[in-house]
């Protein structure tokens, strides 16, 4: 007989007070207002045999290894497993705080604040020990759909891109679901810079919505390989309504891919590891040099490809010299899938290319760290924001793909 699958979960609200510096946008003056809906943090505990993995979504934009090494060293220590077993993986609002993440803005060196890495621990610590208190046997079931009218390419709408989810719930042996866990690639900014409220953005509202259906179940994001991916083309506007009905809709389609008959997964294994890797910086044109020269502003894709500029120049003065980055790519293998996290943001092609090679490898961006932008040649030809203001050419998402792909 099979040993049992066991699994915790644990939500907490991770929301700071009001007037901390917001993350995500250039454009933003001053801190926040206050809250318009809360942010939260979800702790997946799964255990088998000597075996324990973590997986833990929070809203908000990004984090720096500075923040989460000792934060996985501790949470390691409490789950008594390793830290390359913990993947902490943001949403990416660009509705949350600033100062739990070193890298944006460029051009100057972030701070962490201490105040808010001290409180979020805090509070991630008891959701770990919440979620470990909490382990009860399941059964794994993993479901795919496809999502429509939500994300596109961030600069041209009719390129393809990967529009599946993928849900992952611990399941009880009553039938009763535990946790939902959904795995989409876009970026979660329908609100503007003007947004001087802290808010999820679109996933607060479809966790709301699976709430409804699911209420005992702890819903938890990972967003995957989203570089490119966003609600420009798609989203009607810029307000809190719109929040809710790109977030409502994104939920409706999870509700209805989870009414899909599927048999659990056999397959306990739990596994993990960490891999080193050194990305090459990209030779950086100066920013008043011929291809450099300001741009018509008259659009959307210009106005944010002269912010690119203007964060290429800032990369120049920043990078000072260096001439690559070291970092760690973390691996989940979870029965038969596999999270594949990346500590930035990985143009979407990524997802595209190791699912024609594993069909059950999904694409965590921001895990971990965040090391900026991965763009494709393609972007890095057309001069888009992404990869103006990424340090990195398209050497740097192949040699990921390279690692992700060698098992």
């Amino acid at each position: 007989m099979t040993e049992n699958l066991f699994a915790g979960a644990a939500e907490v609200d991770i929301t700071p007070p009001p007037g901390l510096l917001m993350d995500g946008y250039m454009a933003r003056d001053g801190g926040s207002l206050g809250t318009h809906d809360p942010l939260l943090a979800q702790v997946l505990v799964l255990r088998h045999g000597g075996q324990t993995l973590a997986v833990i979504a929070m809203d908000i934009l990004a984090v720096s290894v500075r923040f989460t090494t000792p934060l996985r060293q501790t949470l390691a220590t409490i789950l008594d497993t390793e830290a390359n077993a913990i993947m902490i993986a943001p949403s990416h609002t660009h509705c949350g705080p600033r100062g739990l993440q070193g890298w944006f803005p460029m051009g100057k060196t972030p701070e962490l604040d201490e105040s808010l890495v001290a409180s979020v621990t805090e509070q991630l610590i008891r959701a770990a020990q919440t979620a470990l208190a909490g382990l009860e046997p399941v059964n794994l079931v993993w479901r795919t759909g496809t999502v429509d009218g939500i994300g596109t390419d961030r600069n041209q709408p009719d390129v393809p891109v990967d529009h599946t989810v993928t849900t992952l719930c611990c399941e009880r042996a009553d039938g009763s679901i535990k946790t939902i866990l959904f795995h989409y690639a876009c970026h979660p900014t329908i609100l503007s810079a003007a947004t001087r409220e802290y808010s999820a953005d679109f996933v607060g509202a479809a966790r709301n919505r699976l709430k409804q259906d699911y209420p005992q179940a702890v819903c938890m994001f990972i967003n995957g390989a989203q570089g490119d991916i966003s609600t420009r083309f798609r989203r009607r506007d810029q307000s809190f309504a719109e929040v809710e009905r790109l977030g409502t809709h994104l939920a409706e389609i999870i509700l209805g891919v989870l009414q899909h008959p599927q048999a659990p997964d056999d397959n306990h294994e739990l596994a993990y590891d960490g891999e080193s890797i050194n990305l090459p910086f990209r030779d950086l044109a100066s920013a008043d040099s011929p291809e450099m020269a300001n741009a018509d502003m008259t659009t959307r894709i210009e106005q944010t490809r002269a912010e690119g500029k203007m964060l290429q120049a800032k990369l120049q003065q920043t990078l000072n010299g260096r001439t690559s980055h070291d970092t760690v790519l973390n691996r989940l293998t979870i029965g038969s899938w596999q999270l594949l996290g990346i500590p930035g943001e990985p143009f979407n092609h990524i997802a595209t290319n190791i699912r024609a090679t594993s069909p059950r490898a999904l694409v965590v961006a921001l895990a971990n760290d965040y090391a900026g932008y991965f763009p494709s040649q393609t972007a890095i030809d057309n001069m888009t924001y992404e990869a103006l203001s990424s340090p990195y050419d398209a050497r740097a998402l192949n040699l990921i793909q390279a690692a992700l792909l060698d098992q």
